[in-house]
């Protein structure tokens, strides 16, 4: 039986704590190895994550039907695009993060999803931290027990709303319907991508028989973030929420309109107090609390269970208020950067014509 030719693209940055073990597990898939292309992308690396890859190409660039190996200067979707691009020939794309630890079963078991649904639009392994509770090797664990009791994880292949794309195969046939990824996105490029392929009449499935790896670290303050950059993070997730409202997602507005009206009638309760306006917060937060309670939020069609969905619905609902907070600057912040960029380009020819001839 002829499998299909499939392309593995793998974004690399700064990668090296976890680049070894990554490349090993590609090494290690169930797959024949001249039915796979390798495409490799560091951007600008400091470390030594790309000699690394570049001696695995070395050593292995005769097993392979090809292996591409490039240093470029991109943000994330474009990175992912110019994969895509170098994958034309390919039947699929086989996206791996470069933190990804993949089982060898991986891409037999994501193929498997494509054999009788013609309307799979992409197919992905879950992955998690996998963190050391325990010195002991047999007792660590993917997932802590705390979140083993808030979250439902189906079991074998499940529709999903999202997954993300660390370890995810993408027929090139549903590119070509549902078009490459938004490189005006800075985060989140999955997710909007997932969105998409769903207004396209495809079906997103995440397969729970297998697992992946996570390997990310966190240095310094550890899982805390300094403020700036947990602003920065909610800025570009509200980009990514005016990109889904630009496509008209009925959900994504009426979450927009919600954290409005919930600034606006907390504010109104603040200054005139009296029971139309606490019973009009109350009626937003309940609205606010059943639109943002849907699992559909959740990646990989986890669901969250009893107490604690509530409790994920109020995140989400002080999330989409910061989010929109943010998405008001988003067209300042456009313009700021055009005036910063044309008072340079004005600094740099006045500079050129005091120039002496």
């Amino acid at each position: 039986m002829t499998l299909p030719l499939v392309a593995i693209g793998m974004l690399t940055s700064n990668s090296e704590e976890s680049i070894k073990k990554v490349m090993d597990s590609v090494y290690d898939i169930d797959y024949p190895k001249k039915s796979l292309f390798l495409v490799f992308l560091d951007n600008s690396s400091s470390d030594k994550t790309f000699d690394f890859i570049r001696e695995f190409v070395q050593n292995h660039r005769e097993e392979y039907k090809s292996i591409i190996i490039e240093k470029v200067t991109m943000n994330i979707p474009q990175a992912r695009n110019e994969c895509l691009n170098y994958a034309e020939t390919a039947h699929y794309v086989f996206f791996i993060d470069s933190d990804i630890v993949v089982p060898p079963k991986a891409l037999l078991c994501l193929l498997e999803n494509f054999k009788n649904e013609s309307k799979v639009g992409l197919a992905a392994l879950p992955y998690f931290l996998y963190l050391p509770l325990f010195p002991d090797e047999r007792k660590r664990t993917f997932l802590p027990l705390f979140f083993e009791r808030v979250f439902h994880a189906p079991s074998g292949p499940s529709k999903a709303y999202t997954v993300g794309l660390g370890c995810t195969l993408i027929p090139l046939h549903v590119v070509k319907d549902v078009g490459l990824f938004n490189e005006r996105l800075d985060i989140h490029e999955d997710r909007e991508y997932c969105y998409r392929v769903r207004r396209a009449g495809y079906t997103i499935i995440c397969n729970w028989s297998y697992k992946a790896s996570h390997l990310k670290t966190y240095k310094g303050k550890g899982l805390r973030t300094s403020l700036r950059e947990s602003l920065r993070y909610f800025y570009y997730s509200a980009q990514f929420r005016m990109e889904l409202i630009r496509r008209r997602s009925l959900i994504d507005i009426f979450r927009y309109i919600l954290a409005f009206l919930l600034m606006a009638s907390v504010v109104v309760t603040i200054l005139h107090f009296n029971e139309a306006s606490l019973i009009f917060l109350i009626g937003v937060i309940t609205a606010s609390l059943i639109l943002n309670g849907r699992n559909s939020w959740i990646d990989n069609g986890i669901k969250m269970q009893g107490f604690y969905r509530i409790l994920g619905a109020t995140l989400l609902m002080i999330a989409g208020v910061i989010e929109g907070l943010c998405g008001i600057l988003i067209p300042f912040r456009r313009i700021w950067l055009k005036v910063r960029k044309d008072t340079k380009r004005k600094g740099q020819n006045r500079k050129d014509s005091a120039k002496p001839v």
